[in-house]
């Protein structure tokens, strides 16, 4: 993602010479940061990941969280889709889109009862 911030940055400098005028400076909406939970590592450069990756971190959420595909992943037991949308990740659930700070908040005491249920019966690695 830097990567790209970095060429397009230059893209616009040189713009700036061709044309003699100076750019305004535009400010980011969204800061991405690459997230180093214990249950979690965001893809670098997959937008949505990093920033899922950031708001568990944020939230300090121990509830085992994998990426499955894009947007689609496997929060504790159960099967969310998430994505981005004006700057804010949402999760698709109960058939409408929820903030994810949100639905975490809501549902991560009750999945960590299930997996807790699931590894008293030896059916959780």
């Amino acid at each position: 993602m830097q990567e790209v911030v970095n060429l397009k940055q230059l893209e616009i400098e040189q713009l700036e010479k061709q044309a003699g005028v100076k750019a305004p400076d535009i400010k980011p909406k969204i800061e991405v940061k690459v997230s180093s939970s214990a249950y979690y590592r965001a893809i670098k450069g997959d937008l949505v990941d990093e920033m899922v990756g950031n708001l568990l971190t944020g939230m300090q959420c121990t509830l085992p969280v994998r990426r499955l595909c894009d947007g689609f992943y496997l929060f504790g037991t159960k099967k969310i889709f998430i994505k981005v949308n004006k700057g804010n990740v949402i999760v698709r659930a109960a058939g409408a889109y929820q903030n994810f700070t949100e639905y975490v908040e809501l549902n991560m005491a009750e999945e960590q009862q299930k997996i807790d249920d699931l590894k008293r019966t030896s059916e959780w690695d």
